[in-house]
């Protein structure tokens, strides 16, 4: 997501539905089905327009969400209210 690339995910009881919270990113399937992640694979791989659109939504979801700055500051804000008791 962060290099502007559409990302093609299965729905798991795991951390990838927050990941890929809406299909504004990329393009999900049901797990187990080789046959359906081929079609994701081809859908991308056949519509520029779509990859460009999807890949730039999955840029900037990275980038505010999961950038470096968003981390920091929500480990300074830990550390604060760790060391000192303040929000």
């Amino acid at each position: 997501m962060s290099l502007g690339k559409p990302v093609i995910s299965t729905r798991l009881a795991s951390g990838v539905p927050f990941r890929q919270s809406t299909r504004a990113h990329g393009v999900d399937r049901a797990p187990g089905s080789s046959t359906a992640l081929a079609s994701a694979m081809n859908r991308l791989g056949s519509d520029d327009a779509l990859v460009a659109r999807l890949g730039d939504a999955a840029k900037l979801r990275a980038s505010s969400d999961f950038g470096a700055e968003r981390w920091l500051d929500q480990w300074l804000a830990l550390y604060g209210q760790l060391a000192f008791g303040s929000s």
